[in-house]
C-alpha cells in the first residue's frame, strides 16, 4: 500500500473527477475481510481492492451498474482500475447507515430471523429477476453448465499436482462429476445471482434490509446457487434440525428441479478444493484444510446435505 499522505491524495483526485469535489474525514472501516476499506464523510466508501477479490471490480461494478434501482445496492459513484492514482482497483459507492446483519442475528428472535431472512430471500428474487445480459461482462458466455465443469476438472488438476488433497478423495470427486456431468445441464434458466450471500454482506437499518453488499461473486447460473448459500447463512448447516427460517416457503419449488443435489455436490468439489489448495486472503491456511475436509465428508461421506435439501423441497431424501 502507498504511504497514507499519497493515498489520500490518490482517494481525494479519485472523488474531485467524480465530481464530488473536497472532502475531509477518510476513516477505515470494518468488514473488509480481504480488501481495504473506507469511509469519507460518511458519505461514501471507497473499497480498494488490496485482496485477491481486487480483481473481481471490475466485473462487481458491472453487476452494480445493472441492478441500481431494482435491487436494495449501495451506488456505484465512481471506479479506478487504471492503478495509477492507488496500485490497486478502486471503486467508490454511496455510504449505506445501518448495522451489519452478523452483528445482529445473535441476538435476534426466531420470529425476527425469520422476517430478515425472508426480506434478504426477497431481495435476492429481486436479484434473479435482472436479465444477466444486462451485466456487459455476462454477455456471451458459455452455458454455465460448462463453464462450472471446466472450473472444476481445472481445480483437481490444480490439487493433484500441488499434492494438498488424498489422491483417493480426488478420484471419488472426479468420479462423481464424471457420473453425474449430465445433471448439470438440467440446472434451469440461468440468472443473475450474487453467490456470496452471508449477513455480513446485508445491511439493516430499523430493522429493514437495505443493502447487499459486495458482488465480487456474482454470476450467472441457476437460482439453486444462491439458495444454497441462503441456507448456510441462516445456519441450516449447523445442525440436522437448524431452523429454515422460511427459506423453504420462498425457494422449495426451485429446488424441486431433477439433479439439484448432484448440481450442489459437483459444485461443492470446486469450494472443497479451493480451500484445500488455493491461497485465500480471508481464511488460515489452517482452517480452510479444516473446513475443506468437513465439506468433502458432508457431501460425499455423509447424506447432512441431502437431507437438508429434502428438507427445503419437502421430498424424501
Amino acid at each position: 500500500m502507498a504511504p497514507k499522505l499519497a493515498f489520500d491524495e490518490g482517494v481525494r483526485s479519485i472523488l474531485r473527477d467524480a465530481g464530488l469535489g473536497d472532502v475531509g474525514e477518510i476513516r477505515p472501516l470494518t468488514g473488509g475481510l480481504v480488501n481495504t476499506v473506507y469511509a469519507v464523510d460518511r458519505r461514501w466508501v471507497v473499497k480498494i481492492g488490496t485482496g485477491p477479490d481486487g480483481a473481481l471490480f471490475p466485473k462487481a461494478a458491472d453487476v452494480m451498474r445493472a441492478v441500481a434501482g431494482r435491487v436494495a445496492a449501495p451506488e456505484l459513484v465512481a471506479v479506478d482500475f487504471s492503478h495509477e492514482r492507488i496500485p490497486a482497483n478502486v471503486m467508490v459507492c454511496g455510504f449505506v447507515e445501518g448495522s451489519r446483519l452478523t452483528s445482529l442475528w445473535p441476538d435476534a428472535t426466531t420470529a425476527e430471523r425469520r422476517r430478515l431472512a425472508l426480506a434478504v430471500a426477497h431481495e435476492l428474487e429481486a436479484l434473479h429477476g435482472v436479465p444477466p445480459d444486462a451485466v456487459e461482462c455476462f454477455r456471451g458466455l458459455a452455458p454455465w453448465h460448462e463453464r462450472l465443469e471446466e472450473r472444476v476438472r481445472a481445480v483437481l488438476a490444480r490439487s493433484r499436482a500441488a499434492g494438498t488433497f488424498e489422491l483417493e478423495r480426488l478420484a471419488r470427486m472426479e468420479a462423481y462429476l464424471d457420473s453425474h456431468r449430465a445433471a448439470l445441464k438440467r440446472g434451469g434458466p440461468e440468472v443473475l445471482i450474487h453467490y456470496d450471500v452471508w449477513w455480513e454482506n446485508v445491511i439493516v437499518r430499523d430493522g429493514e434490509v437495505v443493502a447487499l453488499l459486495d458482488f465480487d461473486d456474482a454470476e450467472r447460473a441457476p437460482v439453486e446457487r444462491d439458495v444454497w448459500e441462503l441456507l448456510f447463512a441462516v445456519g441450516a448447516a449447523d445442525a440436522p434440525d437448524a431452523p429454515l427460517y422460511g427459506v423453504e416457503e420462498v425457494y422449495g419449488s426451485a429446488m424441486r428441479r431433477a439433479g439439484a443435489y448432484e448440481r450442489f455436490a459437483i459444485g461443492e468439489i470446486e469450494e472443497v478444493l479451493k480451500l484445500a489448495t488455493d491461497e485465500l486472503g480471508w481464511i488460515s491456511r489452517a482452517s480452510a484444510r479444516v473446513e475443506a475436509d468437513q465439506a468433502y465428508r458432508r457431501t460425499f461421506e455423509s447424506d447432512f446435505y441431502r437431507r437438508l435439501l429434502s428438507r427445503v423441497t419437502g421430498r424424501p431424501p
